[in-house]
């Protein structure tokens, strides 16, 4: 059931962690006729799934959106009011309730967030709002994956790439470095010499 709050949000129930269900009927509202099925989807669902009003305010998440911000409850998550204090400070409110009032959505945005804890994460996310018949709109829908792993993982290979890219560049040995598609990514002072090449020669070119 939709309710009108004295600021003027439209608010829908709200599905926090399992063990505090919304009720069968306001359920079915939420996720469609098929109550149990989808009930359980959103609820397991690894990826975070949450409604906020068009003023910041959450009016639903499930339990992977409120671990992936450290709360311990859809309760202690609904305190935060995005509209004045955002998931970032790089990464203001307002901004992304413009791109979605003027396209209508989002799509695979990596942005970072700041956990309760103060850690920060980076997510991708993919977000779009729900109007009514009126077209104003009632809701953002948000869906989202922390990558911060998988980020961590890309920044540390490149960084490994960078150093041995250095030793090979000053190296007096005949030295190459090639990528996945056999794509020359350095080659050492050496190997130019052994083969009367320069760097122009051989940078981007197939082995």
């Amino acid at each position: 059931m939709n309710r009108e709050s004295p600021d003027g949000d439209r608010s829908s129930v709200h599905a926090g962690m399992p063990s505090a269900r919304p009720s069968q009927s306001r359920t079915t509202s939420l996720i469609g006729e098929n109550g149990e099925p989808f009930r359980t989807l959103y609820e397991q669902s690894p990826v975070g799934i949450y409604r906020t009003t068009p003023n910041g305010k959450f009016v639903m998440a499930n339990p992977a959106i409120i671990r992936m911000l450290g709360h311990n409850s859809f309760e202690d998550l609904s305190r935060l009011n995005l509209g004045e204090t955002g998931f970032h400070p790089e990464h203001p409110w307002h901004l992304f309730k413009q791109v979605l009032e003027k396209d209508g959505a989002i799509h695979n945005l990596e942005i970072k967030w700041m956990r309760t804890d103060g850690q920060e994460i980076i997510v991708e996310k993919n977000a779009r709002a729900i109007r009514g018949p009126n077209g104003v709109t009632l809701f953002y829908e948000s869906f989202v994956v922390d990558v911060t792993s998988r980020k961590r993982a890309e920044r540390a290979r490149s960084d490994r790439q960078d150093l041995l890219r250095i030793f090979i560049k000053d190296s007096p040995s005949a030295i190459s470095m090639l990528d996945s598609q056999l794509r020359f990514i350095a080659v050492s002072k050496g190997w130019l010499s052994k083969y009367g090449l320069k760097i122009r020669d051989v940078r981007g070119h197939n082995i």
